[in-house]
């Protein structure tokens, strides 16, 4: 039995490898576009050629016209595209074994003008085009791809590290190998932060989903929707061999798709991020009128496999053709909504669809960003510490390193509540005025109750106005934007405010009665209630750390919490010295730092010092040049403090108690360097799934793909 690679006329490419009886699944692509252009549909068959081709990375047939007769013998005029070039070729087809096969997609059709005929072909095959199947965020997961990068402008090895420490993780617990993959740098071609902030969210870039009509015809697809020339990512693509245990060449048959759309892809709005596949929907939707979370929608059927979410409206929608696309797959109805407000526009930035093992009636459940709990989190956590507990800072001992320097972020809670800021005005109006409203559609295009949406705390940054003429993105961690990869959970370290793990539930409590949460008793067994893991960079000294993370003053007698003052104070100087990169720049500074510091504070640090190092002993070695303890290579350093961050306890209490998801399944990446470019795990990353028996019952599928056929999913965002 012979292998033949396949190649179809379409405007995506497909190449898969298949054996001579196999159906060769046809991807339903932009039938209303056909018809617009005069186009009568005629897609009941294909025809298919089989002959030598030359050594291109790209094959097309010419749309008509295509075959002559010569001397009995037929000649197929065809082009084929070298990267961005196209180069018209003139050339025979011969038929043979073991060659290459080219599908002619507009064959298949007819024009109303001048019909072409189907000639006599080496395989005809009947059916219909399959749909395109966007996976939905909890079906089984095989892989994850991210980037990786390792240069003197930008790393994202800690990013990495925590991935692959889940991947193990779920590997082990879930009894279902997931293999991280790492997509090095040099695909992408990145030479700059800015460059490396365009390539880094790989979920805009590629996703990998299906078509097929069962399970002996069911192929992964991967689908590019960053084509346009400064997107390498194509490339790395074209290559991919989406399933390594079984690649290309063996029995196992993949296909990828390559979709070639044009320059009207390059907004935002057009990236994987803006689309989400939402929970099956097992009840007729009705027509949903424009407002102010979007434009109508039409009447809905039962979407047994879910339906697309995506962020489409007047003032910030996707390109046409993405939109034709999306509504001419039909098994999965499309929901636009409003996300011009956001700067990046996606879906993800505010939605993540988990399943529940706790509650049968309703198997999942909806996590939706919420401002208002936000800013009463931070609230509620600075009046417990006005009771004389001291609550830690947002973002405390966070960096950004650029090239040639380093930045601080760290924040006080009343930093960040202080009037002129606007935050609190700000994120209640985007509260009410689009998250309320969008929560409402999805309420009605889903049949979800309200109990299914759960409220997840992220604050925004603050600008003039709540429209799309005044964009904002996430200013706490977002930690809507996960994963959800068999059972488990992988989503960004918020690195919120901590405090002791009685006063921290106090604050969740009140969290949950303020997000109409009914769960009284917070019984989560908190992995780091005496400590916890940050990570360093090599050559951080340990007096550094030790500043970053000082809570006590020590007199020698008794420790004393640090003023709020004295913490601003330390803060202050690693603001002012933590922008040298180099230890060299560093190391005067802080000496005359500490010499000058009040002898208490001093005495804390250096109980603090000895604390960490006791913990960390192997990862520390003496400076080369100036003495002192420093960070041996990039590494998680121990922190000993017994407090737990507030944000993560809320999240362990949701997972656990709503959703039946365990501590030991929940895992917080350290994503830092993707949130300051406003972006998060799920933007960073693409899970390659699967689909089994438990996700399609496959003796309905086709019967489902015919019965939808008669619905009209389109709709007009500025309507």
């Amino acid at each position: 039995m012979c292998k033949l690679k396949v190649y179809m006329d379409c405007d995506p490419l497909v190449i898969m490898e298949i054996n001579k009886e196999t159906t060769i699944p046809v991807m339903r692509l932009r039938n209303s576009i056909k018809q617009q252009q005069g186009y009568k549909d005629n897609i009941k068959k294909l025809s298919v050629y089989s002959g030598k081709l030359p050594n291109a990375p790209y094959f097309f047939l010419v749309n008509s016209g295509v075959l002559e007769e010569k001397n009995q013998q037929k000649k197929i005029i065809y082009r084929y595209l070298v990267m961005d070039n196209q180069i018209p070729i003139r050339g025979e087809v011969t038929i043979g074994d073991d060659t290459i096969i080219v599908v002619s997609y507009f064959l298949a059709q007819t024009q109303p003008d001048s019909p072409t005929k189907l000639p006599e072909t080496v395989f005809l095959f009947e059916g219909e085009p399959q749909p395109f199947l966007f996976p939905a965020g909890w079906w089984p997961c095989d892989r994850l791809y991210v980037l990786s990068i390792d240069s003197d402008f930008v790393s994202n090895k800690i990013f990495c590290s925590d991935m692959k420490d889940a991947c193990k993780s779920i590997s082990t617990h879930s009894g279902k190998e997931v293999q991280l993959y790492p997509i090095e740098a040099e695909e992408f071609k990145i030479s700059s932060k800015d460059n490396f902030e365009l390539n880094a969210f790989i979920q805009d870039q590629f996703i990998i989903g299906f078509i097929g009509s069962g399970p002996n015809t069911i192929k992964k697809v991967a689908f590019n929707y960053r084509t346009y020339t400064d997107r390498p990512i194509k490339d790395f693509i074209t290559k991919l061999k989406i399933n390594q245990k079984n690649p290309v060449d063996t029995s196992e048959r993949i296909v990828k798709l390559i979709d070639e759309f044009k320059d009207d892809m390059q907004s935002s709005f057009n990236f994987g991020g803006n689309i989400m596949i939402s929970p099956p929907v097992t009840e007729d939707t009705q027509q949903i009128p424009k407002n102010a979370a979007g434009p109508t929608i039409p009447a809905h059927p039962q979407a047994p496999f879910g339906k697309i979410i995506v962020g489409d409206s007047e003032t910030g929608s996707i390109a046409k053709i993405l939109r034709i696309f999306l509504t001419s797959q039909k098994v999965q109805p499309v929901i636009p909504i409003d996300t011009s407000w956001l700067l990046v526009g996606h879906v993800d930035e505010f939605l993540s669809f988990v399943p529940s093992q706790k509650d049968s009636s309703t198997p999942f459940k909806a996590l939706y960003a919420d401002p208002e709990l936000m800013i009463f989190m931070i609230q509620e956590t600075r009046r417990v510490s006005g009771t004389g507990i001291r609550q830690t800072n947002f973002f405390r001992g966070k960096y950004y390193h650029d090239k040639n320097e380093v930045g601080l972020f760290e924040e006080s809670l009343n930093d960040l509540l202080v009037p002129s800021l606007n935050l609190i005005s700000y994120n209640n109006k985007l509260q009410t005025q689009k998250l309320n409203p969008i929560k409402e559609r999805l309420q009605q295009g889903l049949k979800m109750l309200k109990n299914d949406f759960i409220s997840m705390p992220v604050a925004f940054f603050a600008t003039l106005e709540v429209s799309s003429s005044y964009k904002t993105s996430a200013k706490t961690v977002n930690i809507v934007n996960l994963q959800y990869i068999n059972g488990h959970i992988l989503l960004p370290r918020p690195f919120g405010p901590r405090l002791s793990m009685d006063s921290a539930k106090n604050v969740v409590s009140a969290c949950l009665k303020k997000a109409g949460i009914n769960i009284t008793d917070i019984i989560v067994n908190y992995p780091e209630d005496k400590g916890f893991w940050t990570w360093q960079e090599k050559f951080t000294a340990v007096t550094d750390i030790a500043l970053s993370y000082l809570l006590c003053a020590n007199n020698n007698v008794e420790e004393r919490p640090l003023s709020e003052n004295e913490t601003k104070n330390i803060i202050s100087h690693l603001k002012v010295n933590f922008h040298k990169k180099s230890e060299n720049d560093r190391f005067e500074p802080r000496k005359k730092y500490i010499e000058n510091t009040d002898p208490s504070i001093k005495s804390g640090i250096e109980n603090l010092e000895k604390k960490i190092v006791a913990k960390n002993a192997d990862k520390f070695q003496e400076h080369p040049v100036f003495g002192g303890l420093v960070v041996r290579a990039p590494c998680k350093i121990w922190i000993p403090e017994e407090t737990v961050d507030v944000i993560e306890l809320y999240v362990y209490t949701i997972f656990k108690s709503l959703l039946g998801i365990p501590e030991t399944n929940v895992h917080f990446i350290d994503d830092w360097i993707y949130h300051l470019a406003h972006g998060e795990v799920h933007c960073a990353s693409v899970a390659e799934r699967t689909i089994d028996s438990s996700i399609i019952d496959w003796n309905k599928y086709e019967e489902v793909m015919k019965s939808m056929q008669k619905y009209d999913f389109t709709y007009d965002p500025k309507q």
